[in-house]
């Protein structure tokens, strides 16, 4: 109960640590988290989204360490794919949202602002399935040297020496 309690804990201000750091980040390089023209926000954009996500999948891996007692809380090689498809999917999306937040900053009426919505949305698109297409070779990967392997000790490993 106790350590459910502390992998919670960690994770959650580790989730917060990151997302502020990333608000902090985004206002100082001219990409904030929120959408808003004469210091009203409006609402999240599309780099608040993602920035955030990438302070979840943070917090979720802080969580588990902290939770399991060790860095690397996954005890499967699918599940460090999975966590490592999720950290570059959002590494990449921020970095990606960062550019065309900074490409598209000045003008901002009409079909411009419909044009960075669509190239943002498609980026993230793109990243997603890009990153889901890596964790999926990585795993087909690994189960077919886990196949081999099997029929390589089937094969092998139980003749007897004469």
């Amino acid at each position: 109960m106790m350590r459910t309690a502390f992998g919670w804990l960690v994770g959650l201000v580790v989730t917060l640590l990151v997302a502020t750091a990333l608000t902090f980040a985004g206002h100082a390089i001219g990409t904030p988290p929120t959408s808003g023209r004469n210091d009203v926000d409006v609402g999240v954009n599309a780099f608040g989204y993602v920035a955030f996500s990438l302070a979840f999948v943070v917090g979720c891996w802080a969580g588990q360490a902290a939770y399991w007692g060790r860095w690397d809380p996954s005890s499967t090689a699918e599940g460090r794919l999975t966590f490592f498809a999720w950290l570059m999917g959002t590494t990449l999306a921020t970095v990606t949202d960062c550019v065309i937040r900074r490409a598209f900053r000045y003008p901002q009426d009409g079909w411009i602002v419909g044009a960075e919505f669509a190239l943002e949305i498609a980026s993230i698109l793109g990243i997603a399935w890009a990153s889901q297409q890596w964790w999926r070779n990585r795993v087909a990967a690994i189960a077919a040297n886990a196949a081999a392997a099997e029929r390589l000790q089937r094969n092998y490993g139980t003749q007897s020496k004469e």
